[in-house]
């Protein structure tokens, strides 16, 4: 008789799989880590820092929180067991699951297609290259030999109708990120009984409040952590820092937190070197300086850049500007207060995931928390942390893997 498979032994295999990635010498890893930086032209320590990241954040623990946060336990994914709300029920597994993932970021397909698995659904990831995915797969079933034939990755061309056809009929589930174009272009293709989760293009702002300026040290570490979101993945990530927001009135001024921003940029630019960056971007980002140069000789603003392209910054750009979404360029905006910053975001339209904020204390949080939610935000957390959300956070404002079962109430 086959051993039957339960929830939690797929949540060791992970965890354990993960664990043997994090040692930098393993050669699943190496072979990754250098199809990563050819794709995404981030440079290595970038890209050795976001896998630490993925891998490290894949402990049972975590796992465990992340299932709990929407079943109440484990059990109810293997049989009949008190549900989250005490009642008997069953957690079947959905079906097959389809993660198409993005072109920009990286592993970002990985998780929910994890968190698919241990729903025990099959899984198919479509991702960039067959580098992360399909490697990490291999070494889960070694470390469960159960989980084989459970887990397959592959690249292709989106669009690919021979491709993508049988498998859009097979799914019972396709998880999808990119540009609302293609999301929109997947969702007319997929069976209507089929169920799609959706991850859109979205933008995450910053929020310096008064209690941050009250010295030039505590000033200086909100820098610091603007400085770390910025940077990181070349700003291409929707938990990227897109723009930030400072409250007028403290010690130190929005245009001396500028200056302060710029010298952290430097120094974090020895930890997270500039990748390979394209024409197009970098005559985008002059174009930005231009524009900002010739409003400050107008009197409007002002700009402050390194000597080179890694970094620009927009001091007071135009209340209407739209996030430039280039690699390391913000612009900081002088505000009344907080709340003027969400009506600036809320005007502009901007599509927001996560909004980072300094100092992040509980109460500020709290404080923020109506705010935030009205334009769209499902995070908010300290500036510096905004690219690193734990697992069981709500990416999109949705449950974590809720969308992976269909729901068997057993009522007596």
């Amino acid at each position: 008789m086959r051993a039957k498979l339960y929830a939690r032994h797929i949540v060791d295999a992970i965890a354990a799989a993960a664990q043997r990635w994090q040692h930098p010498d393993f050669p699943p890893r190496l072979r990754a880590q250098a199809a990563l930086e050819a794709r995404t032209g981030f440079s290595a320590p970038v890209v050795e820092i976001a896998l630490e990241r993925i891998l490290a954040r894949l402990t049972a623990g975590e796992i465990e929180c992340a299932l709990r946060a929407d079943f109440g336990s484990l059990d109810v994914l293997d049989g009949v067991a008190p549900g989250p709300y005490g009642r008997a029920a069953y957690a079947a597994p959905a079906g097959t699951v389809l993660v198409i993932s993005s072109s920009t970021t990286i592993g970002v397909g990985l998780w929910p297609a994890l968190l698919a698995l241990c729903c025990h659904n099959d899984v198919i990831l479509k991702e960039p290259e067959q580098a992360l995915g399909a490697a990490f797969f291999e070494t889960l079933t070694e470390e469960q030999p159960l989980l084989a034939g459970r887990t397959h990755a592959a690249a292709w061309r989106g669009g690919d109708e021979r491709i993508e056809e049988p498998l859009f009929a097979r799914a019972a589930t396709v998880v999808a990120f990119g540009s609302d174009a293609t999301l929109r272009a997947i969702r007319e293709r997929l069976p209507i009984s089929t169920r799609l989760v959706v991850y859109g293009g979205a933008a995450s702002i910053g929020i310096v409040l008064r209690a941050a300026l009250a010295s030039e040290a505590a000033a200086a570490r909100a820098a610091d952590g603007a400085a770390v979101d910025l940077s990181l993945y070349e700003s291409s990530g929707c938990l990227s820092l897109h723009a930030l927001y400072v409250e007028r009135g403290g010690d130190v001024t929005p245009e001396h937190f500028a200056r302060l921003l710029g010298q952290a940029l430097e120094r974090r630019s020895v930890e997270f070197p500039v990748g390979r960056r394209d024409l197009a971007q970098s005559a985008a980002v002059r174009s930005v300086r231009e524009v900002a140069s010739f409003r400050q000789t107008a009197g409007h603003g002002a700009v402050l850049t390194s000597a080179d392209l890694t970094w620009t910054l927009v001091l007071d750009p135009p209340a209407d500007a739209v996030p430039a979404l280039l690699p390391r360029t913000l612009g900081i905006a002088p505000v009344r207060d907080a709340a003027a910053a969400f009506e600036q975001v809320a005007h502009a339209r901007m599509p927001v995931e996560t909004v980072g904020i300094a100092p992040a204390t509980a109460a500020e949080a709290a404080a923020l928390a109506t705010a935030a939610a009205n334009v769209g935000a499902s995070r908010i957390c300290a500036l510096g942390a905004m690219q690193d959300p734990h697992l069981a956070s709500h990416h999109g404002a949705r449950p974590c893997a809720a969308d992976f079962v269909r729901w068997v109430d057993v009522e007596s």
